[in-house]
This record gives C-alpha cells, sequence and structure tokens, in this order.
C-alpha cells in the first residue's frame, strides 16, 4: 500500500490493452510485491488456463485471428493475478497484518474501498474517515498487541507497523489498558513524534485550528518530540502547538473534548459480566470517577449478573437500560458517575 512501491504484477497496464482493465488497475492503486512462492502458483494457474484455451482453439476453431486470441490469453492471465492479489480480508496474502477493525460509524474508507467491522489491516494501509456536516464518519480499531485506536472524523491515518502510525491529519485516540507489557504506540505527525507510557490519549493535527498540533492526556503519561525537545504531559494536561509555541493547559478526564471517543467505543460484551465490570468499563470510557452512594450497592455490583446486549449505544446511553434492570438509578455530576438506589 506505499504509493510508489512498484508492483510485480507479470503483465504490465500498458501490456492488457484493454481500457476496463487499465482503469481497474489505476483505482485499485499500488501494492506490496507479491511473494516469489505465490508467483509461482500464479504463473502456474495462469499456464493452465492457457492450455486449456489452446485446446478449445484447436477442437472448436473458434479463434481465427492469432491476434485476437493472443489479447484473450492475456487478459486471462491478468486476470488470474488479480483475483490473486485482491484477496478478501483487506489486505494481499504475505502482507503483515497490523489491525482489525471492532467499529464502524458512517462511511470510512481505506486504500479507496468502503472499511468494514471485521476488516484486517495490513501495514502501510491508509484509513480515511470523513467530516461531511451532519454524517461525521468514526472508526475504532484493535491492535494486534491489543491497544484500542479510535480515529475521529475528517482524518487520514496511515499504519505503518502494529506499534507505529502516521496521522497526517484529524484526530486519534489511543487507550492501551489490558495490554500488559506491551510496547508502546508511536505516533508520527508532521509537528512531531509522540510517543505513549502506558495511557489514554488524543493526537489532533487540525492546520486550520489556533493549535495545529494538540495533544491531550486522559490517564499515563506520553512524550512529544520535536527536533532534539522532548516534552512531557501527563494525565490532565494537554500541550498546544500554536504559532510554533508550545502551551501547556489542564483539561478534566470528563471534559467535553472527549465526547467524540464516546460515538466510537466498541460495545462491552455484556453478557454474563458483572455489573460492577460494567459500570467500570462505563467510568473507564466517561472519564468519570465511578462512586457508590449508599451501604453496601458496591459489594451488591460484584455479585449481579447483567444479560443482553448494548450494541450500538455510546457508554452513557447504556446506562439508562442496564441499570433499571439490576435495580439502580444513576446521576452524573461534578465529574463523577454516582450509582444509587432509585
Amino acid at each position: 500500500m506505499s504509493e510508489n512501491r512498484s508492483s510485480s504484477f507479470p503483465v504490465s497496464v500498458s501490456d492488457a490493452g484493454e481500457p476496463e482493465i487499465r482503469d481497474l488497475l489505476r483505482s485499485a492503486g499500488s501494492r506490496p510485491p507479491v511473494a516469489a512462492g505465490e508467483l509461482a502458483e500464479i504463473r502456474s494457474a495462469a499456464k493452465a488456463q492457457w492450455h486449456e484455451m489452446v485446446r478449445m482453439e484447436r477442437e472448436r476453431k473458434r479463434f481465427r485471428n492469432a491476434r485476437t486470441f493472443m489479447a484473450l490469453a492475456a487478459s486471462l492471465i491478468l486476470a488470474v493475478a488479480i483475483g490473486w492479489w485482491l484477496k478478501p480480508g483487506g489486505a494481499p496474502t504475505g502482507s503483515e497484518i497490523v489491525a482489525s477493525v471492532e467499529l464502524v460509524r458512517g462511511e470510512v474508507l481505506f486504500e479507496g474501498l468502503a472499511l468494514a467491522q471485521g476488516s484486517r489491516l495490513a501495514a502501510g494501509t491508509v484509513v480515511e474517515t470523513s467530516d461531511v456536516d451532519g454524517a461525521p464518519s468514526r472508526v475504532a480499531v484493535r491492535l494486534d498487541a491489543g491497544q484500542s485506536v479510535r480515529i475521529d472524523s475528517g482524518s487520514r491515518l496511515r499504519f505503518l507497523s502494529a506499534s507505529r502510525l502516521d496521522l497526517e491529519r484529524g484526530a486519534v485516540y489511543i487507550d492501551t489498558a489490558g495490554t500488559g507489557g506491551a510496547a508502546g504506540v508511536e505516533i508520527s505527525t508532521p509537528y512531531g513524534m509522540v510517543r505513549d507510557i502506558g495511557t489514554q490519549f488524543e493526537v489532533r493535527v487540525d492546520e486550520r485550528a489556533p493549535a495545529a498540533l494538540t495533544v491531550r492526556v486522559r490517564e499515563g503519561e506520553v512524550t512529544l518530540e520535536r527536533g532534539e525537545q522532548v516534552h512531557s504531559a501527563y494525565a490532565g494536561e494537554e500541550l498546544n502547538l500554536e504559532g510554533g509555541d508550545l502551551d501547556r493547559r489542564a483539561i478534566e478526564p470528563s471534559s467535553a473534548a472527549w465526547d467524540w471517543i464516546l460515538t466510537a467505543t466498541p460495545a462491552m460484551e455484556l453478557e454474563g459480566a458483572t455489573l460492577s465490570s460494567y459500570l467500570e468499563w462505563v467510568s473507564r470510557e466517561t472519564g468519570r470517577e465511578l462512586r457508590y452512594e449508599g451501604a453496601g450497592l458496591e459489594q451488591s455490583a460484584g455479585s449481579i449478573l447483567v444479560h443482553g446486549s448494548i450494541e450500538g449505544m455510546t457508554p452513557e446511553e447504556s446506562l439508562s437500560v442496564v441499570l433499571p434492570g439490576s435495580g439502580l438509578g444513576y446521576l452524573v455530576e461534578n465529574g463523577s458517575l454516582i450509582i444509587a438506589k432509585p
């Protein structure tokens, strides 16, 4: 998916001779070279098809013009190669798979094709989300090491590897919870390199805004490297690059600036989970401190099992569905999520 990588197709675009095939190849874009073993299989399959067509030509005398026959055979070989190259799954065989798609909101493109839940992304894949008024698109992706990646509307993000991303524009949010000793994620931008040190954080690139680069930290720590300068940001801080100057400000974990993430949050697998684990998930995703109001409620929440599905709901929306069935209610106040009896 590198834009300047040469193709190892046995037939070039100019050899095809057919405008439709030529347009198909150009619209598909460049792809990684086909592995030697696969290229041999492609040639073998094409050879078998060639012999079959020769047999048909001899038996049926269908091809009176040798030039027409050669053109058809060349097209067939090319079609076999294209079919082999564009296998289902979003990546050519042999490419390093670095992530899988967990959630898609709206129309999201990768390499000019529509992205779908369950798609696998290979190293070099570029994902683009739209920012059309009233219909923004967002996507949630899980890296191979387990980190959650949320991509905001109006973004262009390249997956360089399972731990390295390149953000050209828009915003990306990273959550490294539950990844154990997995390597940190690096995000390169036109204005510097951002590295995480076990955290929840957002990186935003917007040349139209006052701050061309914004790095927000919800939990943990990140570093921003600009040339020889290294700046650290901790939970509750954001760094803003404005006119060449770097400004540091405070930001609450439950600030409205994080709200876009909720619409790109994959639903928790609810069936059979405890109420307390569900509430901890909501607390983490919303950035609100979880509090229980009333004796024994926290202990009870650890023994109550919840059932059903919250697919299609944001974490906040799901509260009004899950809690009533448990005989509890909730209140959001001063950055806290308060659980209480109705």
